[in-house]
């Protein structure tokens, strides 16, 4: 073994040991901590979300669908361990005429029965006891996972009656915001559904900062994002294929346009954070509940803005996960996405900036300084190692791809600088923030609502896949 390998191995070693007592400091922070409400003192509860959608029928069976189900395990122990208390899956998936489609949360269901040894002996006792059963079926039972569809007629109906209208009806700002509704944690934790490699210290990671805040008054920490290097892993051949630097989006658009902007002092501040679109975040449910959500893929660029907007950032902390793979979505997906994000950031600072051809120059030069930089990230030694020892296959640097996708992005700015003149952006359609929205008693309903259509339609999935009899 070389002496450059046996290095690897030191620092990989010592790295373990550091993230394996992530979980341990956590969890010993979190058993410290004593919530004092109307009921009295009672320990702090953890929920996590996680957005999802199927995009294409292959994935039932493919590696993304993998991906998810690991997730689902890594989480699983977390719960075991009592790290975390509740999962929340809110899937977007529907079929041609928006309807509703079942597809992915039935597997989703399944798989958590067989994989999460809390939620299968939960499942159990309702196939003992009936009147579980019937306090279940009525939305009455604390399933640790449970499945909510953005598509469920019982809360599109509600959302109508409530006055919340909205032109798309899913979307991920969407699935976001019902999650915190049907959730019911102190602490939030958002993960996206593509992390083929989520370990356990990196949900610690992200909890720990906000279960520091319940200890210490002074701490002004309230949201937490995650950074990490992002590799993308070719479809065509997982297993024993190349990696290229994901995070398009992140890297190639909303990092340089943060430092265009900062530098004529809109939204400074962010323009420090090395991963803003990272969808990795967790915070205290009273911050979240106090942010109105973008409907879309601009819901996290949203949630930055307002942050900005009321002189918030320094309650703002980010968190090392290392190193994150996904698999990539096709170019046009990516377009769409920096169009949504875009057109969010430019109608929302339209009172403030001119978007004109000087700064779609600069956003280029910018870029391409980003596009030398993030390059060079795998010249880190902790990158190196996780590399070398895990992912296990070539890494591909596609400098001149990502200066062509450069290039793309500044076509879209321009397009945007045209809608902007001729008063044409589109304006943003938000869900209001839950702590406005249940100031009022048919808010509260709602709420109340969904917690119990999460119970009910999970129950109705597990009778589907023939787990449970409703008879």
């Amino acid at each position: 073994m070389s002496l450059k390998e046996r290095i690897y191995r030191f620092m990989e070693r010592i790295a373990r040991r550091e993230r394996l007592s992530a979980v341990d400091e956590s969890l010993q922070l979190k058993r410290s901590i004593s919530i004092v409400d109307e009921l009295g003192s009672r320990p702090v509860n953890v929920s996590v979300v996680i957005p999802t959608f199927l995009r294409d029928p292959s994935e039932l069976s493919g590696y993304r669908y993998e991906v998810l189900r690991n997730e689902l395990v890594v989480l699983g122990q977390l719960l075991t361990r009592g790290l975390i208390d509740e999962i929340i899956i809110v899937d977007g998936s529907r079929a041609r005429r928006a309807e509703l489609d079942e597809r992915l949360v039935g597997q989703i269901i399944l798989s958590a029965y067989r994989s999460i040894p809390l939620f299968h002996d939960q499942v159990d006792l309702l196939n003992r006891f009936p009147a579980l059963k019937d306090k279940a079926k009525l939305g009455f039972y604390d399933f640790v996972l449970k499945v909510v569809h953005q598509l469920d007629p019982q809360i599109s109906m509600a959302m109508r009656k409530l006055g919340i209208f909205f032109n798309a009806p899913v979307g991920k700002g969407v699935g976001l915001w019902l999650g915190v509704g049907a959730s019911s944690g102190d602490v939030m934790v958002f993960l996206d559904s593509d992390i083929r490699n989520l370990e356990g210290w990196q949900v610690a990671a992200l909890i720990k900062p906000i279960l520091r805040t319940f200890k210490d008054k002074k701490s002004k920490v309230e949201f937490v994002k995650a950074y990490y290097a992002r590799l993308s892993v070719n479809l065509d051949s997982p297993e024993r294929g190349f990696y290229k630097l994901g995070g398009r989006v992140t890297r190639l658009f909303m990092i340089p346009m943060l430092r265009v902007l900062a530098k004529r002092g809109i939204l400074k501040g962010l323009e420090k954070l090395r991963y803003p679109l990272s969808g990795e975040f967790a915070g205290k449910r009273s911050f979240i509940e106090s942010l109105s959500f973008p409907m879309d893929y601009g819901v996290e660029t949203g949630m930055l803005v307002e942050i900005w907007r009321r002189g918030e950032v320094d309650k703002l902390v980010e968190v090392d996960l290392n190193l994150f793979q996904h698999f990539p979505r096709d170019e046009g997906s990516v377009i769409k996405m920096i169009k949504e994000i875009n057109n969010l950031l430019f109608y929302e600072l339209k009172d403030r900036i001119e978007l004109d051809e000087g700064m779609v120059n600069e956003y280029l030069r910018e870029a391409y300084k980003e596009v030398n930089k993030t390059q060079d990230l795998f010249e880190k030694a902790e990158i190196k190692v996780e590399v070398s020892h895990k992912v296990r296959r070539a890494f591909y640097k596609d400098v001149e791809g990502d200066k062509k996708r450069v290039e793309n992005y500044a076509k879209i700015l321009k397009e945007t600088a045209a809608s902007l003149s001729k008063g044409e952006v589109k304006p943003i359609n938000k869900l209001p923030p839950w702590r406005e929205l249940t100031k009022t008693l048919s808010g509260q309903n709602f709420q109340n609502l969904l917690r119990k259509r999460a119970v009910a339609y999970t129950l109705n999935l597990l009778s589907k896949r023939g787990i449970i009899s409703l008879d």
